[in-house]
C-alpha cells in the first residue's frame, strides 16, 4: 500500500509540474506549391475567414471563425512576396496564436515554410487541455494548412 502511495505523490507531482512548465508550444512546416504569393495567402485566410475580396494590411484586424468559434485575426506583418505574419485571438483556451510564413519563389514554385505557435491561458483548465493537445492541435492545423495547398503543388 505504501508503494501504491509513493507511486501516485510521484505521478502527482510530475503531472503538476508539467502542467505548470509548458505554457507555449511552436511547430514548423514546410510545402512547396505551384501557386504564387497572393493565391497562396488567399487559400491560407480562407480556413479562418469566409472569402475575403482584398489582402489585408499591416496592423488590419478582421474576424472570422475557426474550429466554429468567433476569432479576430491581427496583422502584425505583411511583405508582399515575402512573408505574413498574423495572430488569432479569441480561440477559448489559447491567449493567443501566432502564425508566420515564410514564402521562397524556387524554379516557378514557391516554397512556403510555416511557423505556428500558441501560447495558453494561464487558468488550469486550459493549461491541462494545452497539455494534452496543444502541440497536436498545431500540427494538425500545419497539415490541413499543406493539404489546402497540396493539390495544386507539383
Amino acid at each position: 500500500m505504501i508503494w501504491f502511495l509513493r507511486t501516485f505523490t510521484l505521478f502527482f507531482i510530475v503531472f503538476v509540474v508539467s502542467i505548470f512548465a509548458q505554457k507555449d508550444a511552436t511547430f514548423t512546416q514546410s510545402t512547396t506549391t505551384a501557386l504564387k504569393w497572393e493565391p497562396a495567402l488567399r487559400l491560407i485566410l480562407q480556413n479562418y475567414t469566409a472569402k475575403y475580396g482584398r489582402l489585408p494590411i499591416s496592423g488590419e484586424t478582421i474576424e472570422g471563425k475557426h474550429s466554429g468559434e468567433e476569432i479576430k485575426i491581427e496583422f502584425l506583418a505583411l511583405v508582399p512576396n515575402e512573408k505574413v505574419i498574423f495572430k488569432i485571438i479569441g480561440l477559448s483556451h489559447l491567449e493567443s496564436e501566432s502564425l508566420h510564413i515564410q514564402f521562397t519563389e524556387k524554379e516557378n514554385l514557391v516554397h512556403i515554410d510555416m511557423t505556428l505557435s500558441a501560447v495558453t491561458k494561464p487558468d488550469l483548465v486550459s493549461r491541462i487541455v494545452f497539455l494534452f493537445f496543444g502541440t497536436h492541435s498545431l500540427k494538425t492545423q500545419a497539415n490541413s494548412l499543406s493539404l489546402l495547398l497540396a493539390p495544386l503543388s507539383k
